[in-house]
């Protein structure tokens, strides 16, 4: 009998050490070429950069690329780091900040740096036209995300940023969501790639852009008349020192120069360099990682994980495993405590752990006797019950095994001689990208699966047609 433990959330975040004031790259933080030799090269060999974006974090990117052609052996870059350059992984994680929903991108970010990106130090992620239309409380959601991955990766920078500018101006929803992740950047020691304010200025610095509802391509209205800066200051300094790339999506090739510059005078001040300015110097890469501080965010925290047992000897047991999952399922025989019954006889009848979890592993007892069949699934959809073709999942039967994955299924070899007692202890583990299917303490099934089946959030649950199931007990562990 499996030991009964209480619905516990299990959070371990690694100490941190203190920052020290915020560090804002934003248009003052373009004066590269002050930047002695030797602090990029030790900035190239010490920092392995992760960053996610599409299509408008790419300008940051293009002007980098226009650079290194420029000069390669100050603004070398690569994905190995080999031969002196810089380490970045591009678009990677995939994605961006608010799609397909506010919280992917964070799930990802775990799953790159508990996985192949261990090795990575510094992340970064730049959003598309989320922030425009985000609420004040999803701005603080990704605020909470980030405070969240600080405390649980100590040793990884994590660079915050606004959203492009979208023509709204002072006014706008977006300037007042850039204004709140600024202030909390302020507040709590992080670090900034202030995208919104590189846009807002041409090189010389002098006039904010955005009072004019400048939008992200640089153009602008004065006087009731279209005009963009880019433009009009590329005219005005023919003879400029800027690396520009051929092309930038969404914006000027200057707009994207200037954002490459700032993020190789960002990887500068990481590595203690000051320049003349105002900014405090930084030591090293954990003294200016964020602060290890609690944020007061109603919101659930980036990674809870819980392990339950499940004995099912009284109807209250089962009632709680049914609450978490759905109204419409399994129902417990009253005349045979632990035993559940499918209500309804042409349908697969599941008791669900609902679609908010991922779960790695999954056990149970189960005695067949007086039933034919039992259907297991993991990480899976349901629509009216019926089994959507996603996840991975199991029947069992007296005679026989057989793996459900997605649309497809493979029938096993059965190892259990054993018939006669139709009593079966199963047990189910995501490891890696491997499914481990274990039966009465013999292997039935080990097999690497598609990440998309196995990595995925989705219903967990035991079910059958036409069957009584007496269940001895039921162990689960999960996360959101």
């Amino acid at each position: 009998m499996m030991r009964f433990f209480l619905f516990s959330i299990l959070l371990v975040f690694a100490s941190r050490l203190a920052a020290g004031e915020a560090l804002i790259i934003d248009h003052n933080c373009l004066s590269i070429s002050e930047i002695p030799r030797t602090v990029l090269q030790e900035a190239r060999k010490k920092f392995k950069v992760a960053y996610g974006h599409t299509s408008h974090g790419s300008q940051l990117v293009a002007g980098m690329h226009a650079l290194k052609e420029k000069d390669k052996s100050r603004y070398d870059f690569n994905s190995s780091g080999d031969k002196g350059a810089l380490l970045l992984w591009d678009k990677v994680p995939s994605g961006d900040l608010g799609n397909p929903d506010r919280r992917v991108w964070a799930e990802r970010t775990w799953e790159l740096l508990k996985g192949h990106g261990a090795a990575i130090n510094v992340v970064m992620w730049a959003w598309c036209g989320q922030v425009e239309t985000a609420s004040s409380e999803e701005i603080d959601l990704y605020l909470g995300l980030m405070n969240e991955l600080e405390k649980a990766f100590p040793n990884v920078t994590f660079i915050y940023m606004t959203g492009h500018l979208n023509g709204t101006g002072f006014k706008g929803n977006l300037h007042a969501r850039n204004q709140q992740i600024r202030e909390y950047c302020r507040k709590h020691g992080k670090i900034l790639f202030d995208f919104a304010d590189i846009e807002s200025y041409d090189p010389d610095g002098k006039v904010n852009y955005n009072q004019y509802n400048c939008r992200d391509n640089c153009s602008y209205y004065k006087d009731e008349k279209p005009r963009n800066w880019a433009e009009e200051w590329l005219k005005n300094n023919p003879r400029n020192s800027f690396a520009l790339p051929a092309r930038a999506a969404h914006t000027s090739p200057l707009s994207a120069a200037m954002k490459g510059q700032a993020f190789w005078y960002m990887l500068a001040r990481l590595t203690g360099w000051k320049p003349e300015c105002t900014l405090s110097p930084k030591k090293d890469i954990t003294a200016v990682a964020a602060k290890n501080r609690d944020v007061n965010f109603k919101m659930p925290l980036l990674r809870k994980s819980f392990s339950k047992a499940f004995k099912f000897d009284t109807i209250k047991d089962f009632r709680y495993w049914q609450e978490i999952g759905t109204g419409k399922s399994l129902i417990p025989d009253e005349e045979n405590p632990g035993s559940l019954v499918v209500p309804v006889e042409k349908r697969l009848a599941i008791a669900l752990l609902r679609n908010k979890y991922f779960v790695n592993e999954f056990e149970f007892k189960a005695d067949l006797e007086r039933g034919r069949e039992l259907y297991w699934f993991m990480n899976s959809d349901f629509k009216n019950n019926e089994y959507a073709g996603t996840g991975v999942g199991g029947l069992i039967t007296p005679y026989l095994c057989r793996l459900i994955v997605g649309n497809r299924s493979y029938d096993l070899p059965f190892i259990m001689p054993e018939l006669k007692t139709r009593k079966f202890h199963c047990r189910i583990i995501i490891k890696e990208n491997k499914l481990i299917w274990g039966l009465n303490n013999k292997i039935v099934c080990e097999k690497v699966l598609p990440a998309a089946q196995l990595y995925r959030k989705g219903r967990c649950g035991i079910g059958g047609v036409k069957s009584r199931i007496r269940i001895g007990g039921v162990y689960v562990n999960a996360r959101y």
